[in-house]
């Protein structure tokens, strides 16, 4: 498995020692050059058209030789040898509590269909996917506009989570508006009674003009990791509010978080999945075991 881009922050080797393995195989090669330099013992001796075909030399200028081959040889036992790792491994003593809590802007301009069917109906379809590839997971639902108010608290239960995210729609809010900073009221009332790392993923398409000093505020004190999701398009059409993505960069940035665009695959998902997985597995337990993650290196070492 290789390491997601994001998770490069903890990469280490958990032998690092084997390294010095190389040393005597660079003693051996500065030798071999020296008595390469010195000439062939052979000259004098044997009719050069047959000496030709007998050194083992003529074959140095091909890229497949023994000597690259046990070059490559070593590299690989080496890394598998120093154990690369930039995973935990899950404890098996105790439950999952992260959190993760999904912050929904149902805000009128979610109504567009620059994105089909829409741009809140693509973003409920995406919560879905996400959902789908942390079964078991707690998660809570927050929606906003002009107010924010929290749909369903932390639970695993994603069949009631799914029930109530297919009955959102933007005519359930009080008040007109977009002020993604209202959730974050919601988001300390959710994590009151937790204590485990979370993620906040907001899906929106916009924010408002004190959204940006308000995040920098929040996550200033606070052990938690964002995820800005966006949604829509930034062309300039008439009739059509586009995706303020400028302003979405800035609330992540701000958070210490990562802004995700939307695909019309599951990459967008996959990369949040991967974010939150490592976010919950590095804040989790430190004194957890870190995963081996050499092994699939003996194949080609084979």
């Amino acid at each position: 498995m290789l390491p997601d881009l994001s998770s490069l922050e903890y990469f280490h080797f958990l032998r690092p020692a084997w390294v010095l393995l190389f040393l005597p195989y660079i003693a051996l090669w500065l030798v071999n050059r020296k008595r390469e330099a010195r000439g062939d013992m052979f000259d004098g001796i044997i009719a050069p058209h047959l000496l030709e075909h007998l050194r083992v030399s003529r074959f140095q200028s091909r890229w497949i030789n023994p000597r690259t081959f046990t070059g490559v040889l070593l590299i690989l036992l080496l890394i598998i040898l120093m154990g690369p790792s930039w995973r935990q491994q899950p404890s098996p003593l105790s439950q999952d509590e992260a959190a993760l809590v999904i912050m929904l802007d149902v805000s009128a301009s979610m109504s567009q269909r620059d994105i089909q069917p829409s741009r809140l109906q693509r973003a409920k379809q995406k919560i879905g996917d996400l959902l789908a590839l942390r079964p078991d997971k707690r998660a809570a639902l927050i929606v906003y506009s002009g107010s924010a108010h929290t749909v369903l608290s932390l639970t695993a239960d994603q069949a009631i989570l799914q029930q109530y995210l297919a009955a959102i729609e933007p005519g359930i809010m009080p008040r007109p508006g977009k002020f993604p900073e209202y959730a974050l009221i919601e988001v300390d009332r959710v994590l009151r009674q937790s204590k485990a790392a979370a993620t906040l993923v907001l899906l929106g398409d916009g924010a408002g003009a004190d959204s940006r000093d308000a995040f920098a505020r929040h996550f200033d004190d606070r052990q938690q990791q964002l995820v800005v999701w966006g949604f829509g398009t930034e062309d300039e059409v008439e009739g059509l509010i586009p995706l303020e993505r400028k302003s979405l960069e800035d609330l992540a940035s701000v958070a210490g978080g990562r802004y995700v665009a939307l695909t019309v695959n599951n990459d967008d998902v996959n990369r949040i999945n991967r974010r939150i997985d490592n976010h919950f597995i590095v804040l989790e337990d430190s004194a957890l075991p870190w995963l081996d993650s050499g092994y699939p290196l003996v194949f080609p070492a084979l």
